[in-house]
């Protein structure tokens, strides 16, 4: 489990003893022992421990107690400090991070959807597809999330997909990469079929950081039907053996795709629907029962709320 410092001062660590991690990366025996640290172990029976130490040992965490001994370790004065472990981002459209702050006045699904997706998307090149998983990627494991799924919903080209998943490896971050064909704009037409050669190139182990999910979107109002969760698409995930992580979910029409997907038996724990504001009753019922995994988006979802825009004439979508 990874262990992220949650709080720390200024200067956690002198010069000498970030050489010495740096040293020290590639052993896979390294040991680090952190000191004094307040442990957030998410143990029912162990609780929080103030002043205690935590072991690791190459990635696994040997020990946790006070006054641990550890005859080699490089050790980390964590007084002051909150160790915890990592945080968990459900939803990140990680291609869009160089683009964050470009449009900061729209506050609308309309308005986003063709600021970004109808528009920028549509020239991204690979590298740029990189860029910006890289770039989300680090940024997420410096503000403490080990675990990011990246809904990468703008896989114009075998190649664009590649290298979404080459920036999540080349981080370290534990990831999972959502693959998804674009909404608007040429593209290859390569996706869902690519999702083979995806999982046989880069996920041939159950074993490793990164895993592979089917991205989709819950209807096709916005896209059309070649993106929208059903029976046919759900196949797909099911020969692969991988999950699905359905957008957009929201609304009346969203309702009436999740009893659908009920209907059809392709529901289940294996499908996370994603935003999952405004639904009817009869639609929860029907998640609850099959096991179906919601995904909430905070700073987003809170923009689906009964909030008038400035005429009066309506309620504003979600962003």
């Amino acid at each position: 489990m990874p262990i992220t410092p949650v709080t720390h001062t200024e200067d956690t660590a002198s010069a000498g003893l970030l050489e010495q991690l740096r040293g020290q990366s590639a052993d896979p025996r390294r040991r680090i022992l952190f000191t004094g640290g307040t442990i957030v172990t998410m143990d029912p029976c162990l609780g929080i421990l103030r002043g205690s130490d935590l072991l690791v040992e190459g990635d696994t965490i040997a020990a946790i107690g006070p006054d641990l001994a550890a005859d080699g370790a490089v050790v980390v004065d964590a007084a002051g400090t909150i160790l915890a472990p990592g945080l968990v981002d459900t939803h990140r459209h990680a291609w869009e991070a160089q683009l964050r702050r470009i449009m900061p006045d729209v506050d609308d699904l309309g308005g986003y959807v063709m600021s970004t997706l109808a528009g920028y998307a549509t020239v991204y090149r690979p590298q740029d597809m990189y860029i910006g998983t890289r770039l989300a990627a680090l940024t997420a494991l410096d503000s403490g999330i080990t675990t990011m799924l990246d809904f990468s919903h703008n896989s114009r080209t075998r190649e664009h997909s590649d290298a979404a998943i080459e920036a999540l490896r080349d981080t370290g971050i534990r990831g999972v990469h959502a693959s998804m064909g674009p909404h608007f704009g040429e593209w290859d037409r390569q996706w869902p079929a690519d999702l083979t050669r995806l999982k046989n190139q880069y996920f041939t182990s159950d074993d490793q950081l990164l895993t592979l999910r089917m991205a989709t979107l819950a209807t096709d109002e916005i896209a059309g039907p070649a993106l929208a969760y059903g029976p046919e698409l759900a196949l797909i995930a099911a020969d692969l053996g991988i999950g699905v992580s359905v957008d957009a979910v929201f609304g009346t029409a969203s309702s009436q795709a999740v009893l659908s997907w009920a209907e059809r038996g392709i529901l289940g724990p294996d499908v996370t629907l994603i935003h999952a504001t405004g639904l009817t009753t009869e639609a929860w019922k029907a998640m609850g029962e099959s096991g179906t995994t919601v995904a909430l988006a905070p700073t987003s979802d809170a923009y689906s709320t009964q909030r008038p825009p400035p005429d009066g004439t309506g309620v504003r979508g979600l962003r």
